[in-house]
């Protein structure tokens, strides 16, 4: 049957498990594990899922992959995830020397303090105190135990002492005759070599003196065409110069008279328009005066027959306004005889409204006195009844106080009235 989609999962995930603990295993260790072909087979199948899974993944693949799986490949992905995750991370265990798949820390190099003087021990000396078996490697570490040896005594190996050499004089004024000689052949040399460097230095000297000599005279003749270059080239320049500035010139006499006739012309031309432009407006001034005049004329006729139209306007008015007053006057009349017939009337209205006022604030005096003496009477009467009921229970109270006194039990209360 076809494998589901979880177990799928879980075969991609494998996969880049292995793929990941290999690579950490490569960038820590520098080697690639020992491992059976399981190993290899399985992660090659698990890349060939992981990567082409969803289209078109072929069904033996799947079946190849979960059969390799076994129980020594379980073992080394337990140990190689072991491993990746319990590595430690110090300067010391990650920078390790990548040789022969061993972990050999290599320390920081420190800071030189001066010229150190190193002391080694005796090459014939060994130490065979302490003897290391049954050493283990642990992920957290290293087992191993130590066993101490008995003590013995062994002599250090000594290294022979040469034995002295008898001279005679005649060897040692050899050797002093042959050490003179070396002495004498040795400056001899030192002197020629000298000789031969201060030849070099002379020769170079005189090379570059003739080097100098060489340079300065062609230079020199350089700078002398140059210069000749320059003169020829200034005087061409200060002539082309001057030609144009004595065209500019030419131009400028010409463009000036030329400008006067101009201005010239212009002028004329310009007095001729302001004569005309003044014959012109004392023309306009002559026309605007007579027209004025007519105005004028028309403007006086144009007033008297105001003044006639006003005068007849008056004469109207004042007909009017004497016919206005006398019709003022007979409404005033008029309004005055009205004014005293209203007068009447009012007198006569406050005559009968006072006499009516009268009359009834009697009438109301009257039914205020009768209910007042009634008032009175009422409270007359409830505080006497008061007082009957104050009187009343005074004596009760009395009674019972005796009753109290005579040790009587039974009290038979009064009836409140």
């Amino acid at each position: 049957s076809v494998l589901s989609s979880h177990k799928l999962f879980l075969l991609r995930v494998v996969g880049r498990i292995l793929a990941s603990s290999l690579s950490w295993h490569v960038l820590i260790h520098g080697t690639f594990p020992e491992i059976s072909v399981h190993y290899w087979a399985c992660l090659v199948q698990a890349q060939v899922i992981w990567g082409t899974t969803g289209k078109g993944s072929s069904f033996l693949s799947l079946i190849s992959c979960n059969c390799l799986i076994g129980p020594r490949f379980k073992m080394f992905i337990y140990s190689v995830l072991k491993d990746s995750v319990l590595y430690c991370f110090c300067y010391d265990c990650s920078s390790a020397a990548i040789k022969g798949g061993k972990n050999t820390p290599i320390h920081k190099p420190k800071k030189s303090r001066g010229h150190l003087v190193k002391c080694t021990p005796p090459t014939g000396v060994q130490f065979h105190a302490l003897e290391v078996r049954a050493e283990e490697k642990t992920p957290g570490g290293m087992k191993y135990d130590a066993i101490l040896v008995d003590a013995k005594s062994d002599t250090p190996f000594r290294t022979p002492e040469s034995q002295p050499k008898n001279l005679s004089a005649e060897d040692i004024a050899n050797k002093l005759k042959a050490a003179e000689e070396r002495k004498k052949s040795l400056e001899d040399m030192r002197h020629a070599r000298l000789e031969e460097k201060l030849a070099k230095i002379t020769e170079a000297s005189a090379k570059r003196e003739e080097l100098n000599v060489k340079f300065i005279s062609q230079t020199k003749d350089a700078l002398d065409q140059k210069m000749e270059l320059s003169d020829q080239k200034r005087e061409a320049h200060l002539s082309s110069l001057k030609s144009k500035v004595k065209e500019h010139v030419d131009g400028i006499e010409k463009a000036r008279a030329a400008l006067e006739l101009e201005t010239k012309e212009i002028k004329d031309s310009i007095e001729e328009k302001l004569r005309n432009a003044a014959e012109q407006r004392q023309e306009q001034i002559q026309k605007m005066i007579s027209k004025l005049k007519e105005h004028e004329d028309s403007v006086h006729k144009i007033r008297q027959n105001h003044i006639d139209q006003l005068n007849s306007l008056k004469e109207n008015i004042q007909t009017k306004l004497d016919n206005a007053e006398k019709k003022r006057e007979n409404e005033r009349l008029k309004m005055v005889e009205n004014l005293r017939e209203h007068n009447l009337n009012v007198v006569n209205a406050r005559l009968k409204v006072e006499t009516d006022v009268k009359s009834n604030e009697e009438k109301v005096l009257q039914i205020v006195s009768n209910k007042l003496t009634q008032a009175a009477l009422l409270r007359d009467q409830h505080r006497e009844n008061i007082l009957k009921k104050c009187i009343e229970k005074d004596k009760h109270g009395e009674k019972v106080r005796r009753n109290k006194k005579n040790g009587t039990e039974n009290l038979v209360p009064e009836q409140a009235v």
